[in-house]
């Protein structure tokens, strides 16, 4: 097997190091698993004890992303895809996500890490999924061209992406001075309890204090940094790896940063859940279903299917849309639609598939 020439380890291990860090500080500050595709659902359809956090991570992710789209352009790449490929790939991707409960980072470097057999299911059957897609889009000449257009084919250009950075890097500050003020925040901390009573809520957020959502939308920033070094935010390095048989080359990117990831939560979670609380909150809030479920099979199935047809899981699309290219717009929008269609299916399935 030919090892592509765009393969970079150092920079990929490191990223994936940060990546899995943090994660581990989002897990020892606010006793939270790192799940992006859920931190998105939460941050676009609910609101209240559960979603300041949520919130501010993904201000932060959008700020680090805007900064990162002026300042290190080369970490996106400059490969085109159709961008109603990129939608279809986005419906997916979201959809896929919430019925499967979770993407590369809930599942993957947090899930493995905590010998969860749900996630270790979940990523053999994405990465099946989206290795066997990516590979027959490559393989067949017609989905190629359908995918990623013919030579030199030019596809729509969003007018006023110029201005996406700056719009996404205020829209990010934005949601961290919405979190500190909203309802879950320390500063209505009592009608939160109050609320969790009425409600008999018990995965509620009572750690959404104003040091709790500044250290996440830090974490978040961080997180979405470590994205880019890793070359995750790039498409092409994702479908490099998810084509072994390319005549390009294999590009093992995304070996090495789920290994760099999955290395410090492997080591630091058993070691931060072992005291009694997180630092800024009460409890841990850690997911507890067991069951290999048809929909977690199903979900992540679909997950893989939308990843290995566009390159991009919930993270980098969020934050590669921040560039304002047509298919990552494209991606991101469909992706939030997909989460939202699933919603709107759930109270439909049977009480056991899900």
């Amino acid at each position: 097997m030919m090892i592509s020439s765009a393969f970079t380890p150092m920079a990929s291990g490191i990223g994936g190091v940060i990546i899995g860090t943090s994660a581990a500080a989002n897990m020892l500050g606010n006793g939270r698993i790192t799940g992006i595709s859920g931190i998105l659902s939460g941050t676009l359809f609910t609101s209240g004890l559960d979603s300041a956090w949520k919130a501010a991570f993904l201000g932060g992710m959008l700020s680090s992303a805007a900064a990162q789209t002026v300042y290190f352009p080369e970490y996106f790449g400059t490969l085109k895809i159709n961008p109603a490929m990129s939608a279809a790939a986005g419906l997916l991707v979201g959809f896929g996500t919430q019925m499967g409960s979770g993407c590369t980072s809930g599942h993957g470097v947090c899930g493995m890490a905590r010998l969860s057999a749900r996630s270790w299911v979940a990523v053999a059957t994405f990465m099946s999924t989206a290795i066997a897609t990516a590979s027959t889009v490559q393989a067949v000449p017609a989905l190629k061209e359908l995918v990623f257009g013919a030579e030199g084919q030019e596809f729509f250009v969003i007018p006023g992406s110029e201005y996406a950075p700056l719009v996404a890097g205020i829209a990010g500050v934005g949601l961290l001075v919405e979190a500190i003020f909203s309802r879950a925040s320390e500063s209505n901390l009592h009608a939160a309890k109050k609320e969790e009573a009425d409600s008999k809520v018990t995965h509620a957020s009572l750690t959404a204090s104003v040091p709790a959502i500044g250290l996440s939308w830090a974490i978040g920033a961080t997180f979405a940094f470590g994205l880019g070094m890793s070359g995750m935010l790039n498409p092409a390095i994702i479908l490099g790896f998810l084509t072994p048989t390319s005549a390009e080359g294999w590009n093992p990117n995304l070996a090495m940063v789920m290994g760099g990831a999955v290395a410090v939560t492997g080591i630091a979670f058993p070691l931060i859940v072992n005291n009694k609380a997180p630092l800024l909150g009460d409890r841990w809030h850690l997911p507890t279903a067991k069951d290999i479920t048809p929909g977690l099979v199903l979900g992540s199935a679909m997950f893989g299917v939308g990843w290995g047809l566009g390159g991009f899981c919930p993270g980098p699309a969020i934050s590669a849309a921040t560039t304002g290219t047509s298919h990552a717009v494209a991606t991101a929008v469909a992706l939030a639609a997909g989460m939202g269609i699933f919603r709107m299916v759930k109270p439909m399935l049977p009480a056991n598939f899900h």
